[in-house]
């Protein structure tokens, strides 16, 4: 984990301005700052849009604008300001790094420390040799810390992770014994049990058709979490792969049981009344029929 000393911008960056440019020369610069602008911020953009809810509340647009305003304005007054901002950028990393570790970092000390040695008249040679090393021998152990922190959350999550497959099994297993002790149901090669009810007449659905269909969806505890009696449309690609594949099966005035894994439904969503990793059960009745094309 390196902490970046100041990068002496000073001598590396200016914002002076010219005092004249031709036209074709401004034209041309427009062009370049606009394409700048427009591409920096646009991927800027699209790393916002992908942070998670938590992240986006500290990393509103507004702040990020007002701090890129901030320095890309500076003028040759503010060359120090500018340093000091990309210096503070850079020592931060690291200081959010030990921090999402656990490690405890007051940053009033950091800047007092920081203050205190920079603005010293003089650097004491042995000083700096004995700074420089308990420097590092605090970090070793930062980055100790740090790593088994790392493992302790892979393997809370590798824990997570198998029990949430465990229950996904006993989801399954609930398929397996109702097939196993009700002939009539069917286990289809997807992982879904059926059982027509009453049989249909004309063509099937088919994948990439539709229908009118009457239903009532409940978990295995009976509980319903939907039901429509008055008939709604569905496209077999419209809804959850389970019910999608229940429905390309069936025929005008069919009707239908359907037991859906979670894997085929919500999977480990939780889904208004639905709880996460919930295998379904559908009663579905077929009342107009438009097969696929």
């Amino acid at each position: 984990m390196g902490i970046g000393a100041a990068a002496i911008l000073l001598a590396t960056a200016s914002c002076s301005k010219t005092a004249s440019v031709s036209n074709a020369d401004k034209s041309f610069g427009d062009s370049i700052s606009t394409a700048i602008g427009e591409y920096s911020g646009m991927n800027l953009n699209e790393i916002v849009a992908g942070l998670s809810p938590e992240q986006k509340e500290r990393f509103k647009k507004e702040d990020i604008l007002r701090g890129f305003k901030a320095t890309i304005m500076c003028d040759s007054l503010s060359q120090g300001f500018v340093a000091g901002t990309q210096e503070a950028v850079q020592l931060n990393n690291t200081l959010l790094q030990l921090e999402m570790s656990g490690i405890y970092v007051d940053r009033a000390k950091v800047y007092e420390a920081y203050a205190k040695a920079f603005m010293a008249d003089s650097i004491n040679p042995e000083a700096a040799q004995t700074t420089n090393m308990m420097f590092r021998q605090l970090m070793m152990q930062a980055n100790e810390r740090m790593q088994l922190e790392m493992a302790r959350r892979e393997e809370a999550a590798r824990k997570a992770q198998q029990a949430e497959a465990a229950e996904q099994a006993g989801k399954d297993e609930y398929i397996a014994n109702l097939v196993a002790n009700d002939k009539s149901y069917t286990l289809a090669p997807s992982g879904i049990a059926y059982k027509v009810t009453q049989e249909g007449e004309g063509p099937a659905v088919g994948e990439g058709g539709s229908a009118v269909v009457k239903y009532e969806g409940r978990l295995t505890d009976g509980t319903v979490f939907d039901k429509n009696e008055d008939g709604v449309q569905f496209a077999t690609n419209q809804v959850v792969p389970g019910f999608g594949e229940a429905l390309s099966m069936l025929k005008k005035g069919e009707k239908m049981t359907v037991v859906i894994p979670a894997v085929l439904a919500y999977g480990s969503r939780e889904v208004g009344s639905i709880p996460a990793n919930s295998t379904l059960i559908f009663d579905i009745e077929a009342v107009e029929v438009q097969p696929a094309q």
